[in-house]
């Protein structure tokens, strides 16, 4: 998070806390779109703990938290309960923490740079794809190292230097893997990487669906690598991190500032108690790991696919 954010979170946490009761401050925050996940996890007793609820509820490495709190900042500056002295403090304090209020109390966060930043701090060494594990390089450059990944046949590489975020689309990764968009040798290749029947046929039903060589509309990165090991999942101690968690998903999206995760999912996900756990905890590590998950079945795929197309272009928002 922005060290001049962070800080001004504090600043506007101590002077709810100092001015406003409980019901004010919660007030503010739905006004504003915020919501706790779960009440029950927090103390909301106390003013102190309500914000604090409000403020560990979101992902503050998304622009869309940014726009909420910006809000509060807003409200808080018209709020009658909070002195004028109060509101001029925090007016200087956002200048201060680099944020420009105009003559309304509008926000610019320009400085936070989402587009260009935010995927190379999430993915520092690019983010590979395809049905095979990366391979990587580490090679001496500058009196230092340099460590990235490496292509190979079947491994695509999102490079961290490209302009992912807002929006990624089809042109953007042909530009990435320097292909050309007229061509239809990506596109098979992108099938091709796909590990099932289902996932091929969903891959190729969401191109004619999204139009996505001509439309403005997110592509679908199949088999994307969050995190991977050199040995395979059996061969790792039972006390390793990764030994049951997620290495790879099916397909991944970038839009609005948002990165989406879409497993697919045969019967065997949720064949006894056992399996469904492990596909809830997948979910749940998915969530805190700030992706957005959208789980379709094999089923969907042959029963219901126009329909759950159109429900995954609701959810992603395109």
């Amino acid at each position: 998070m922005d060290i001049g954010l962070k800080a001004l979170r504090t600043e506007i946490r101590e002077t709810l806390v100092e001015s406003l009761k409980l019901s004010a401050i919660r007030t503010i925050f739905l006004e504003s779109g915020f919501t706790i996940i779960n009440e029950t996890v927090y103390d909301t007793s106390t003013r102190r703990g309500l914000v604090e609820a409000y403020y560990k509820s979101h992902d503050w490495e998304k622009e869309e938290t940014i726009k909420k709190f910006f809000k509060v900042i807003k409200i808080v500056l018209n709020t009658y309960y909070i002195s004028l002295e109060q509101r001029e403090a925090v007016r200087s304090f956002c200048k201060e923490s680099g944020f420009i209020i105009d003559e309304n109390d509008n926000i610019n966060y320009d400085k936070l740079n989402f587009s260009k930043n935010l995927f190379k701090k999430q993915f520092p060494l690019g983010l590979p794809f395809g049905k095979y594990k990366p391979d990587y390089s580490i090679q001496a450059i500058h009196q230092s190292q340099n460590f990235k990944c490496e292509w190979k046949t079947g491994t695509g590489v999102i490079e961290n230097n490209v302009d992912v975020y807002p929006n990624f689309t089809y042109p953007k990764l042909a530009s990435c893997l320097k292909c050309d968009i007229d061509d239809d040798t990506l596109i098979k290749c992108l099938k091709a990487m796909n590990q099932t029947k289902h996932e091929k046929d969903f891959f190729w039903e969401y191109g004619k669906f999204s139009q996505f060589r001509k439309n403005y509309a997110p592509i679908l990165i199949p088999q994307a690598w969050i995190q991977w090991h050199s040995l395979s999942k059996d061969k790792l101690k039972s006390t390793h991190p990764l030994k049951y968690d997620i290495h790879r998903i099916d397909f991944v999206a970038f839009w609005n500032n948002k990165r989406f995760a879409i497993p697919v999912d045969g019967s065997s996900h949720y064949c006894d108690e056992e399996s469904y756990s492990k596909t809830l905890k997948e979910d749940r590590d998915l969530h805190k790991k700030g992706w957005e998950v959208f789980r379709i079945s094999n089923w969907d795929i042959e029963k219901r696919v126009n329909d759950i197309l159109e429900e995954l272009k609701e959810f992603i928002g395109f």
